[in-house]
């Protein structure tokens, strides 16, 4: 699902690919949420949490929080998830 995703696509687009949001925050239509979990090894699970932020109907960005960064707003994910890439 995730590997279809594009910059620019449209709201209508994302929820054909992705379905409907897990969370749809009453507070900012330009933001969903998918929760899920992965599976890793044979029996170990890890939340993950898929935070997609719209403009304009068009999709913008999107970060993948997993473990510990589930929990954590947007930006904190976004930036933790840098910092791993420049490890």
């Amino acid at each position: 699902m995730l590997s279809k995703l594009e910059i620019g696509l449209s709201k209508a687009q994302v929820q054909y690919i992705m379905g409907t949001p897990s969370i749809n925050d009453p507070f900012d239509s330009n933001k969903w949420d998918y929760v899920g979990f992965e599976i890793i090894g044979d029996e170990v699970f890890k939340e993950v949490h898929h935070s997609l932020i719209f403009e304009d109907d068009k999709l913008v960005s999107w970060v993948k929080k997993k473990g510990k960064a589930a929990n954590q707003s947007f930006e904190e994910a976004k930036k933790l998830n840098k910092e791993k890439s420049e490890q």
